[in-house]
């Protein structure tokens, strides 16, 4: 009877130890890059290269593979530049044909901001200068900077 806790209780430490990676096993990512209705587009990114500016703010992004871009930041009021990554996870399902959305995190020594940038095509002008698409920036707790961007394309 002993031997019978022993092994049930050495199980439920091994299977306390699991971690389970909803994201991995989700049935939107799937490895063939279909989508079942939550996103659509979760292919390669539309954006290679961006530069995009607003009211005292600068943004300029890279891609480094398909769905992941570096990106450099000047924010209002900020001692430096902000950096990080953000990544492409497909259009969000109802959202306007064009729309792109880039989200992820930028970084000034330990501070961080969760970014959630969105483009919309269509010619715009800010700051004396014209560009593709009009761009809004989402920063943590941030009021939305608004501003043009020009995407790349290869």
């Amino acid at each position: 009877m002993i031997g019978r806790y022993l092994v049930l209780g050495s199980f439920a430490i091994l299977v306390s130890g699991c971690v389970i990676d909803e994201e991995a096993i989700s049935p939107n990512n799937r490895p063939d890059g279909q989508t079942t209705g939550q996103t659509r587009g979760t292919g390669l990114s539309p954006v290679p290269d961006m530069k995009a500016w607003g009211k005292d703010w600068t943004l300029d992004v890279k891609s480094i593979d398909g769905k992941q871009h570096s990106a450099q930041m000047t924010i209002p009021d900020s001692s430096g530049p902000w950096m990080g990554t953000l990544n492409y996870h497909g259009t969000p399902q109802g959202a306007p044909a064009g729309l792109v959305s880039l989200n992820g995190e930028m970084r000034q020594g330990i501070a961080m901001l969760q970014t959630i940038v969105t483009l919309t095509p269509g010619n715009c002008s800010a700051e004396g200068r014209t560009g593709t698409h009009k761009v809004t920036v989402n920063l943590t707790d941030g009021k939305p900077l608004q501003g043009c961007a020009n995407v790349a394309v290869y």
